[in-house]
């Protein structure tokens, strides 16, 4: 696993970071994930998303796969955020042409919170806990949320 690592398109001069990069065993492939760390009641918005899939995943996918450790190997790009994407980001992400050249998706807070709490450190798994999962803001975002469903399906 490499987490932070800047690479760069020699052809366009573009370069991009990974946030992690996860070269797995027995050919099982690479997984790239962009981490986007929200504050509590904070969300992963469209813009956000569409920047990721539009222009960060082909542009990494175009460096990394010319990589001599990663070349031939199965792709697959996920984006996870500690809390919610926006309902318009997940209609985009979802709507999104799939490549034939590597797979996407995407977690959100729900979805990671079940890796957090099967992390080997103790130090992570409180990290999360206290400055997202627990944090007092996260937990009157997620009431404000409950309260806000039953009234958008009226």
């Amino acid at each position: 696993m490499r987490a932070g690592e800047r690479w760069k398109d020699y052809e366009t001069g573009r370069s991009a970071e990974t946030d992690v990069l996860l070269d797995k065993p027995d050919d099982k492939g690479v997984l790239v994930i962009e981490c986007k760390a929200k504050i509590p009641g904070a969300r992963v918005t469209l813009e956000e998303a569409s920047k990721w899939r539009d222009d960060r995943v082909p542009l990494l996918h175009k460096i990394l796969r010319h990589e001599s450790r990663l070349a031939g190997k199965p792709f697959t790009f996920e984006l996870w955020t500690n809390g919610p994407i926006d309902p318009d980001a997940v209609k985009y992400l979802k709507a999104y042409p799939p490549s034939q050249d590597y797979a996407v998706a995407w977690k959100d807070g729900a979805a990671i919170k079940p890796y957090v709490d099967k992390a080997s450190s103790p130090a992570i798994r409180r990290a999360m806990g206290e400055h997202y999962f627990h944090h007092p803001l996260a937990k009157i975002a997620a009431q404000a949320e409950r309260e806000a469903q039953p009234a958008a399906a009226v």
